[in-house]
């Protein structure tokens, strides 16, 4: 408890909710928190009608049962009862036609990530997220990533990243190059 949990009241906005995942997540890193105590840690940081919807949880499938919950079906149950269905659907839309906007692969990985978690069931094993993740890449980069043959998430977006900073640093440089006159000498850049 000494890390500070942050509380969720089940009153928050779903990317809130994300957040709060991902700081338990990171919690349990630090705190080497093993599978078992996961759930019991994290449902001790609910209150308002979190903290009430978990308490009649526990209620009906008893407290030892229901902290034996994996993390991963909590996060499944918590974003179905506290993200609003239609509020999902909208989600779920943005993640089917998500894509880089110029070369902002962090922005595109985050929110690829961000959009996973809230809607697990559209794309719900690692090889249909990895070609969704592809697909919303740029064409040139789809084919290399494509041909490595990745098989894991983590693989695909690092790579990803490495082929999109190495597409920046070429830009740049036939930008620098373009500067340049003729002879060699850079051009007169007026302010």
């Amino acid at each position: 408890m000494n890390c500070n949990p942050p509380a969720f009241k089940g009153s928050e906005e779903a990317g809130k909710l994300v957040h709060w995942f991902e700081k338990l997540e990171s919690i349990f890193r630090v705190c080497n928190c093993g599978d078992n105590d996961r759930v019991k840690y994290a449902t001790s940081s609910l209150a308002g009608n979190a903290m009430t919807w978990w308490t009649a949880h526990a209620k009906s499938v008893g407290i030892d049962n229901s902290n034996t919950t994996p993390w991963d079906e909590l996060k499944n149950m918590m974003v179905n009862k506290f993200c609003p269905r239609s509020q999902v659907q909208k989600l779920e839309a943005e993640f089917r036609e998500l894509k880089v906007k110029g070369t902002d692969i962090e922005s595109y990985t985050n929110r690829f990530l961000k959009l996973s978690t809230l809607c697990p069931e559209i794309f719900p094993t690692e090889p249909r997220r990895i070609e969704r993740y592809i697909e919303g890449l740029p064409e040139d980069v789809q084919g290399n990533v494509i041909a490595a043959e990745k098989v894991t998430l983590d693989a695909v977006i690092l790579m990803a990243q490495n082929l999109m900073m190495a597409k920046r640093r070429r830009a740049l440089a036939s930008k620098q190059v373009d500067t340049k006159s003729s002879d060699g000498k850079r051009k007169f850049e007026p302010s």
